[in-house]
């Protein structure tokens, strides 16, 4: 059954992954699509903070602690 276009693009996208049941249904449990969608979008801005840091120290200290 075909999707329909995202919202946010226009255009309908898909991201296909093999998993187990088991995984299918934790993904599931977790919110599906919607889920991913936020930690996408977290890790997105997380990056943007990192390389758009000002502080010479600030750059340091995240990538010390892997932020």
């Amino acid at each position: 059954m075909p999707r329909p276009k995202s919202d946010i693009t226009g255009k309908k996208l898909v991201v296909s992954v093999r998993v187990t049941a088991s995984q299918r249904e934790a993904f599931n449990k977790l919110g599906g699509s919607v889920w991913l969608r936020k930690q996408l979008t977290a890790e997105l801005d997380r990056q943007w903070s990192l390389e758009h840091s000002t502080s010479y120290g600030t750059r340091i200290m995240n990538r010390v602690f892997g932020r």
